[in-house]
């Protein structure tokens, strides 16, 4: 959703190693005149270090994964599946009051 928000509003999305961070910085920014926030600095914080866990995952190729991290993990993909639902009509009710 980030990636096609970007693309609707800004024409750009990025590449590199560091893309996936940067989308998220972008959308937790406002473009003035474009665009409000899509994300809170919480929500940012939340889609970040879920976003570090995933490549953690992704190259722990001989790792155990701790439980401890694994449920803390968990924790935050369940508040994000709470909290990103209403950035997202947040963001659309911006939209409309702006238009």
């Amino acid at each position: 959703m980030l990636k096609l928000t970007s693309q609707t509003f800004e024409n750009r999305i990025g590449s590199g190693g560091e893309w996936h961070r940067a989308m998220l910085l972008r959308m937790s920014e406002p473009v003035s005149g474009v665009r409000p926030a899509l994300l809170s600095e919480d929500l940012f914080d939340v889609m970040n270090r879920l976003r570090g866990f995933r490549h953690f995952v992704r190259h722990a190729y001989v790792t155990d994964i701790d439980p401890v991290q694994l449920q803390a993990n968990l924790n935050l993909a369940f508040k994000l599946t709470e909290t990103f639902p209403r950035s997202v009509q947040n963001f659309i009710t911006q939209l409309d009051n702006d238009a």
